[in-house]
């Protein structure tokens, strides 16, 4: 939503900013915001799909966060934007069977089931491939 947004006030000539910049910004907005929520009304649900092998979930949950807000700052300053992305990437890899777990436990998020696994696997791509392009080609 921010990149549509970014794009249409470049295309109006509102903006110059070229594709990358747009896309940390994007990303950086998405990941500050899913951050910040480790820390709203939902962070008792963000604990419950934390699977049971893993030790000590508010850690864990309070861990992603700081590493979301962390990653999304870093793709905001050129000197850090690459390897921002590419732990963002990686963030979203090691994540994703928490979220696996989530949906087989039917756990919910503000009252509705989270996304099925082939749905939240979709949205992760489409959550990396912005961070690839910007940890390649930077």
């Amino acid at each position: 939503m921010i990149y549509l947004l970014l794009a249409l006030l470049n295309g109006l000539g509102i903006l110059t900013l070229n594709t990358t910049l747009m896309l940390r910004i994007a990303s950086a907005g998405l990941f500050l915001f899913t951050g910040l929520s480790h820390w709203s009304k939902i962070r008792p649900e963000l604990v419950k799909m934390v699977p049971p092998a893993f030790p000590n979930p508010e850690f864990l949950v309070t861990l992603t966060g700081v590493l979301e807000i962390a990653g999304a700052i870093g793709l905001l300053w050129h000197y850090t934007m690459k390897i921002a992305a590419t732990g963002l990437v990686l963030l979203l890899v090691v994540m994703f069977p928490a979220n696996v777990y989530a949906a087989q436990q039917g756990v919910t998020l503000l009252g509705k089931r989270v996304m099925k696994v082939p749905t939240r696997l979709l949205l992760q791509i489409l959550f990396a491939i912005p961070l690839l392009y910007v940890a390649i080609a930077g």
